[in-house]
């Protein structure tokens, strides 16, 4: 029987890979399971998304593709949005950032502007 313990993303993407495969694998061998999959497993799977594609988890987990990619779109947060912001083309002289940010998934934003403060406003009501 499966273990009830909620799946976590470990620190390396590729070794919650392999952990959630072990989970959707004891869920298939249990003799009393549910012909549906666990929404923690389904939970699981989705939370891949940002290191992984559809496709690779889909293979990976013997998942419906177009499920898994429902449930995706599903889980988008309906605060995300996208903000345009129209700035001068940094001149020559100025090409060394003046501001980073680096999110804990590792996306970097860099600021060449010296007149970074509304980028950041912006950015910080995301």
């Amino acid at each position: 029987m499966p273990s009830s313990h909620p799946v976590s993303m470990d620190s390396n993407p590729q070794h919650s890979l392999e952990q959630i495969k072990e989970k959707f694998s004891e869920w298939r061998n249990a003799e009393s399971r549910s012909h549906k999959i666990p929404e923690e497993l389904w939970s699981a799977a989705v939370s891949l998304i940002p290191y992984f594609s559809i496709n690779r988890i889909s293979r990976e987990l013997s998942l419906g593709f177009t499920e898994l990619k429902s449930r995706a779109s599903n889980s988008v947060s309906k605060t995300d949005k996208f903000v345009e912001l129209e700035l001068p083309a940094p001149s020559p002289q100025n090409v060394t950032p003046i501001a980073e940010i680096v999110t804990n998934q590792g996306t970097v934003l860099r600021i060449f502007s010296q007149n970074c403060s509304e980028i950041i406003k912006a950015f910080l009501k995301l």
